[in-house]
């Protein structure tokens, strides 16, 4: 939940960005950003903390690919991307996108992947 959402306020698409945000800091680290003991603290931990950057947790984390995910979970929604395009604009001038390919975003999520999902898939499809 965005920090907008978490005081009352009105989300807008900003508040989409800071939850994939939070989801990219998850893939990035397999850590929760905000891990409280109750879900009320969690709120106010969206509301007014402030997430470790990734590098914190992965120190193989591009300077800038951090950025762009710290900036998506800045708390001000004016302090973030506007838009899914800026958003996708700036992960396309990461360095790491210009050799990225499919094969190994396949292999990442075979290897990192949710073990939730890898195991609905496994009983699901059919090598």
């Amino acid at each position: 939940m965005s920090p907008e959402q978490c005081v009352g306020d009105k989300p807008d698409s900003r508040s989409d960005i800071y939850s994939l945000g939070i989801v990219t800091n998850y893939l990035l680290t397999a850590v929760t950003p905000f891990a409280e003991e109750n879900a009320m603290k969690v709120l106010l931990a969206h509301a007014r903390d402030n997430p470790l950057p990734p590098s914190e947790l992965n120190r193989s984390i591009p300077t800038d690919l951090e950025r762009v995910v710290m900036r998506c979970l800045n708390k001000d929604p004016n302090d973030r991307y506007q838009d899914v395009d800026q958003l996708r604009h700036a992960l396309l001038d990461c360095e790491l996108a210009k050799s990225w390919t499919r094969d190994m975003a396949e292999d990442w999520w075979k290897h990192n992947g949710c073990p939730q999902k890898k195991a609905l898939d496994s009983s699901v499809l059919i090598d």
